[in-house]
């Protein structure tokens, strides 16, 4: 009898012990978890780490970085687009760049300028229905790699230059950049929105069609400060251009003009004055219509957008 009751006896201390250890274990990975939890907090939004550390944990857990409305931009985006901009800068420092932002300057330019701004372009492309392929992101990546000279090359560039690799520059870079051009010239279709330039710069082109003279046309329709002068503006060196636009106007002989083409917040016509071929300098004379463009709507709804920002 007494045997039995010592077997019970140790089987309910054993349970309790079990127990006592499960509560002290549980209780141990608790305070662990906060103190790891609020060392990663004051770290991050107080001591400004920036490490490679930082930059795994905040992948594994998505800790927000701003908000914008009701949607939260992410940590781990704020520190790889943060590496980046601090390997550029630096190297500018390095060679001598008279004027280099500071430290709080490059954290308002990585989420005010990059990442708000490219949260308010993809809001601006959804009404749009402005999308961005898998072809388009290849082949904006591919025409980099063969002006570099091979992968490894633009590999080396990326590292070197902003200490990110391929994937992170499509992330962070290209697929934004295509956000925005196609947004841009999504908006400069808009009828509704510039229907009265867009009325504007065609009956210019009319003009010059039916053989009126540039000069005295860019006088009567022109917006831009040239107008006065017959839209005659500064000659242009290669490489000032975008090199799709410096394409266009090389192909030009002396005396044509382009099509109506879209440049940021502008409807412009273009004419080539002069070609020096040998030095690579362009004389041009352009029509341009002011535009509605996305920048205008960026700045729209940033003005309107609830915007928190949770550093600096």
């Amino acid at each position: 009898m007494e045997k039995d009751t010592l077997k019970k006896i140790k089987k309910v201390r054993g349970k309790h012990n079990k127990k006592a250890i499960v509560i002290s274990i549980a209780i141990v990975i608790i305070v662990l978890i906060i103190f790891f939890g609020s060392l990663i907090f004051l770290g991050l939004y107080k001591l400004d780490w920036q490490d490679q550390n930082m930059e795994k944990i905040t992948k594994l857990v998505p800790l927000p970085v701003a908000k914008v409305n009701n949607a939260y931009l992410l940590f781990s985006d704020y520190l790889a687009n943060l590496r980046a901009l601090n390997q550029f800068y630096q190297i500018q420092k390095d060679t001598g760049l008279p004027i280099v932002p500071s430290e709080l300057e490059i954290k308002k330019k990585v989420i005010e300028e990059r990442m708000i701004t490219n949260y308010l372009v993809r809001k601006i492309a959804q009404r749009y229905n402005v999308s961005v392929s898998q072809s388009e992101i290849e082949a904006e990546i591919n025409q980099i790699i063969e002006n570099k000279g091979s992968q490894k090359e633009f590999e080396d560039f990326l590292s070197d230059f902003y200490n990110i690799s391929i994937g992170e520059y499509i992330k962070y870079f290209t697929v934004p950049n295509l956000y925005y051009d196609k947004t841009n010239q999504a908006i400069a279709n808009d009828q509704g929105l510039n229907n009265q330039a867009r009325e504007e710069i065609n009956a210019a082109y009319q003009e010059l069609e039916s053989g009126q003279d540039f000069s005295e046309v860019a006088k009567k329709y022109s917006q831009d400060p040239s107008s006065e002068s017959g839209g005659l503006i500064r000659s242009y060196s290669r490489g000032d251009l975008p090199k799709y636009l410096e394409d266009q106007l090389y192909a030009l002989n002396q005396g044509e003009y382009t099509d109506i083409i879209t440049i940021e917040n502008s409807l412009q016509i273009i004419q080539l004055v002069k070609k020096d071929q040998e030095n690579g300098v362009l004389v041009l004379k352009i029509i341009l219509t002011k535009i509605t463009s996305l920048e205008d709507l960026i700045e729209q709804e940033r003005n309107k957008a609830d915007i928190k920002i949770f550093v600096y």
